[in-house]
């Protein structure tokens, strides 16, 4: 008696998801077909001149009469030229994956192509959108209509089939296992896991920006707005990359606000004496690095809780500012043209803030000292299991309180970079800016509980932080949800962190 060959139930599974994988490609590649082919016919019935269809294609755009009397389809189909091959491509897929090939060959090559036409698809049908509200007049993007504008059926349609494709290109890549045991895709994989978190935060950012372009167009597609929050991030951003280390490390900083002032006063008061902008700035730097020491000689020495003991220093370190400013500002005007101003805010090519370039080499900086250097190991080890950290010779104590020490430097730093871009010193600066470098640090993925956290998805976070009040403002919501959403940010981050290590436990 023969033996007979039984395939596995694994196989027969995969096999069933990557035959079906095909069918839900062919709705897609048929739906993008649809959303090349129906602006045309729209354009036809409504009388819409191809010359000028064409004519917006390579460029030259599309005559005031052609606006005017409802050439909205021509602008959708003018674009969607450029998504002919997605269809096509898809189409070609199909066809590959029927010839023969062995199966695995043929499921890279209907995974290679799914995926390419998927991604394809999604960029194209997002920068139409971006690109022709872009080209809108005023009085059209101020329009009832703006979104319907230009977006007909077919936009949303070419959407759905792009997505499809991608689901399709997933489908293959679950049910084939040696695709997934290639070495290349192997690899991808493994990165994807271990990077998910920063790779989630990037595509949070992303559609948050999308939803501010589709909410706001005239506002999210200016130079201006860029402009601005590369100006107002680094305020506390420069705050927030250190904190990520203290936070790591298991401990917390509300102080960082009051220290910021701190910082300038020292700042005049050496100004004062010598007349010297570089002496003062060390007098800043040297005043802000020193309070944050004795913030970490406190929680450390005398085991202070850092959460008790840095909203202490930060209503003591307040009122020694009120009480030697007497409550008074300050002018800034003496830093014009001066090289210490020109270092710190002066516009790189009359465009990008000096400040947001100074945030971007901090961020680079701590991220060395926190990713490449035996300081940075003993910040993660000491976050994730104390004992074990003294175990292997860690100096807890010594750790902890440079940690406090880097933050306060970096928020004296902040105090006056804020005052020189401003000209002026408020005793009260700083107050505001708690809850938005809080809020970035946890929606960055660092855990408040210690041994988790990158400074990358801190720097990110600053930006989808600093961006959420603009936008809200910009697309017509009151001001005041900003601090709901902040506090909603933090309440998630931290529930997040807190079911997550159950689970691990």
């Amino acid at each position: 008696m023969s033996a007979q060959t039984v395939k596995p139930v694994n196989s027969i599974v995969s096999g069933q998801i990557s035959g079906l994988s095909h069918w839900v490609a062919v709705p897609a590649a048929l739906l993008l077909l649809v959303a090349f082919f129906l602006p045309w016919l729209t354009v036809l019935n409504d009388d819409a001149s191809l010359g000028d269809v064409t004519g917006y294609q390579i460029g030259t755009g599309i005559d005031d009469q052609t606006i005017k009397d409802g050439s909205a389809a021509a602008f959708d189909a003018g674009a969607n030229l450029y998504v002919l091959l997605i269809p096509v491509v898809a189409i070609a897929a199909l066809v590959v994956t029927g010839l023969s090939f062995t199966p695995q060959r043929r499921a890279v090559l209907a995974f290679g192509i799914y995926l390419a036409a998927g991604l394809v698809g999604l960029a194209v049908y997002f920068f139409k959108f971006v690109l022709l509200q872009s080209d809108l007049t005023d009085a059209q993007q101020n329009a009832d209509s703006l979104v319907s504008f230009g977006y007909g059926p077919g936009w949303w349609i070419g959407l759905v089939g792009s997505a499809l494709l991608l689901i399709a290109g997933y489908m293959v890549f679950r049910a084939d296992e040696p695709l997934r045991q290639r070495p290349a895709l192997s690899q991808a994989t493994h990165m994807i896991r271990l990077n998910g978190l920063q790779l989630g935060i990037v595509g949070v950012m992303f559609l948050m920006w999308f939803a501010f372009i589709v909410g706001s167009p005239e506002t999210f597609l200016s130079r201006q707005i860029y402009r601005a929050l590369m100006t107002s991030i680094p305020m506390w951003g420069i705050i927030a990359l250190p904190l990520t280390m203290v936070v790591i490390a298991g401990e917390i900083d509300l102080s960082f606000p009051s220290t910021m002032a701190v910082g300038m006063v020292a700042f005049f008061e050496v100004y004062s004496r010598e007349a010297s902008l570089g002496l003062a700035f060390a007098g800043a730097l040297g005043a802000g690095f020193l309070v944050g020491l004795l913030n970490g000689i406190i929680i450390v020495r005398l085991k202070i809780p850092s959460l008790i003991a840095t909203i202490g220093a930060q209503f003591f370190w307040r009122g020694l500012v009120d009480i030697v400013r007497a409550g008074q500002g300050e002018s800034m005007t003496f830093t014009k043209d001066s090289l210490m101003r020109d270092m710190l805010v002066k516009k790189v090519n009359d465009y990008f803030p000096a400040q947001v370039i100074w945030m971007v080499l901090v961020g680079i900086l701590v991220w060395i000292i926190l990713n490449r250097h035996r300081f940075g190991a003993h910040v993660y080890l000491i976050g994730d299991n104390e004992d074990s950290a003294r175990l292997m010779g860690v100096n807890v104590g010594v750790t902890r309180i440079m940690l406090f020490a880097l933050v306060g430097l970096a928020a004296a730093f902040a105090g006056v970079i804020q005052c020189v871009d401003t000209w002026y010193f408020y005793p009260n600066m700083g107050e505001g800016y708690l809850m938005q470098t809080l809020a970035a640090v946890f929606l960055g993925g660092t855990s408040v509980y210690g041994g988790i956290g990158t400074i990358f998805g801190t720097f990110i976070g600053c930006f989808i932080i600093g961006a959420i009040q603009p936008g809200i403002i910009a697309i017509g919501l009151d001001g005041y949800y900003t601090k709901l959403i902040y506090g909603l940010i933090i309440t998630a981050s931290v529930a997040m962190h807190t079911i997550v290590r159950k689970r691990l436990e």
